[in-house]
C-alpha cells in the first residue's frame, strides 16, 4: 500500500529491475538505487535479505562511499520535501500520481508510446562502447517523471558514464551542470550527458519551485563549483560478500 502513490513507473523501468539488471550487490549499483529513489515519494533501504539469498547488502552499510552517497541521496531528497508535498497533496485530491510515466504529460509524443517503444526497444538491444570506455545505450532507455518539474532517467546497468537521454518537449535544464540543455521550442530531441554514480540524468524545468530546489542543493554544496562528481575506480563494481 505504500507504494502507491510512489512507484508509478515506466513499464520498462519495472521490467529492468525485475530482470536483475539493477545489480543490488554491488556499490555501484547499490548507489543508482539511491539515486533513483530520491526522486520519488519513499525514500527508502533494504537489508540484505533480499539480495539474491546472499545477504551481499548486509556489507554496504560498513562501506565508507555508499554511506557517503546516501548522505548525499537523503539530502536531495530532503530539499524536495515543499515540491513533494504539493505532489502529494495532488495524489490525495486529484488522483495524480506523484512518480509518472511521462505519457501522462506528453501523451502525443511516440518516444512514451507503449507500442512503438517496445518495437524500439527490439532495434536498440546492443550496447555499445563508447570513446570513454564506459558503456553508452541507445535513445530507448527508461524515464519517469516527479510531478511535472522533474524528468528523471535512472541508470540501471553497471559501468555507465555517459548515456544518450531523450528530453520530451519544452525547457529543460540538466541539473548538476545548472545547464540549459533545451530551450521552450523544443519539440524533443536526443542528446548525450555525463551520468556517472551520483549524477545520473536529471532534468528540472525553469520555474520558481525548482529554483528554490536548486538553491538548497547548493546550499548543500550538492551542486555548484566543485561539487562535481569524481569518477571512481572500478572497485565500484565489485561485489560485496558476507563477512
Amino acid at each position: 500500500g505504500h507504494c502507491a502513490v510512489s512507484v508509478a513507473v515506466p513499464r520498462q523501468l519495472k521490467s529492468s529491475m525485475t530482470k536483475g539488471a539493477m545489480d543490488s550487490k554491488s556499490r555501484e549499483m547499490i548507489c543508482r538505487w539511491f539515486e533513483m529513489t530520491a526522486f520519488t515519494a519513499l525514500f527508502r533501504t533494504h537489508d540484505g535479505g533480499s539480495c539474491g539469498g546472499s545477504g551481499g547488502m548486509s556489507c554496504a552499510y560498513d562501506d565508507g562511499y555508499v554511506m557517503d552517497q546516501l548522505a548525499r541521496w537523503s539530502d536531495v531528497y530532503v530539499a524536495l520535501a515543499e515540491y513533494r508535498l504539493q505532489l502529494l497533496n495532488e495524489a490525495s485530491f486529484q488522483g495524480y500520481p506523484v512518480v509518472r510515466h511521462p505519457v501522462l504529460h506528453f501523451p502525443n509524443e511516440e518516444r512514451f508510446n507503449c507500442c512503438s517503444s517496445r518495437v524500439g526497444s527490439k532495434k536498440q538491444k546492443k550496447k555499445s562502447k563508447d570513446t570513454y570506455g564506459s558503456v553508452s545505450y541507445g535513445d530507448d532507455v527508461p524515464s519517469f517523471m516527479l510531478g511535472d518539474l522533474i524528468y528523471v532517467v535512472p541508470v540501471v546497468k553497471s559501468g555507465v558514464v555517459k548515456t544518450k537521454v531523450y528530453l520530451p518537449s519544452g525547457g529543460w535544464i540538466h541539473l548538476w551542470t545548472e545547464e540549459q540543455v533545451a530551450g521552450p521550442h523544443n519539440i524533443g530531441k536526443t542528446i548525450e550527458v555525463m551520468a556517472p554514480v551520483g549524477e545520473p540524468p536529471v532534468f528540472i524545468r525553469d520555474c520558481d519551485m525548482m529554483h528554490r530546489f536548486m538553491e538548497e542543493l547548493r546550499q548543500g554544496g550538492i551542486i555548484g563549483t566543485g561539487a562535481r562528481v569524481k569518477e571512481k575506480s572500478s572497485s565500484m563494481f565489485s561485489s560485496f560478500r558476507r563477512k
